[in-house]
């Protein structure tokens, strides 16, 4: 029904997140504290040694645009370690799935001869995906808006 939900049925989702979002602002309070703890020399296994209860990963490699291991695709995640530099620990990193801490150990630079190199191809499978979409809305619409009459049955007597 058109209107607004009465208050009962969006009660639980508003609760669901306000209780979320408390929860991220103590979590990230407390890595906060954590990240003011270590040193400048000091690695991230510290903090596991201060909270044992706490999860230090180790991830592999990654790109940005891919799948990141036990976390996924947060843009949160990325964002926060976009800006990072080699051996620098992040400040506390709200994510999807929680709040992080990172530690970046290697950074592959930008390789603009391959992006160069593969930069016409994607431009023409992006351009023929555009207009493969386009076609089929512009085809879908038109069904959809037309006014057809069937009389086959006057021409196949």
């Amino acid at each position: 029904e058109a209107g607004l939900k009465p208050f009962d049925e969006a009660k639980a989702s508003i609760e669901m997140r306000v209780r979320r979002d408390k929860k991220m602002e103590k979590t990230k309070a407390i890595a906060s504290q954590l990240r003011q703890s270590l040193a400048p020399t000091d690695g991230i296994e510290k903090i596991s040694a201060q909270r044992p209860e706490l999860a230090v990963q180790h991830l592999t490699s990654f790109t940005v645009a891919g799948f990141i291991p036990g976390i996924g695709r947060d843009l949160g995640f990325i964002g926060g370690i976009a800006a990072l530099k080699v051996g620098e620990v992040s400040k506390p990193i709200e994510g999807q799935r929680g709040v992080y801490l990172v530690r970046l150990s290697s950074a592959t630079p930008f390789d603009s001869a391959a992006f160069n190199s593969q930069k016409e191809p994607l431009r023409s499978q992006l351009l023929s995906e555009k207009r493969n979409r386009f076609f089929s809305e512009w085809s879908d619409k038109l069904k959809k808006s037309a006014d057809i009459v069937d009389n086959r049955d006057q021409f196949y007597r």
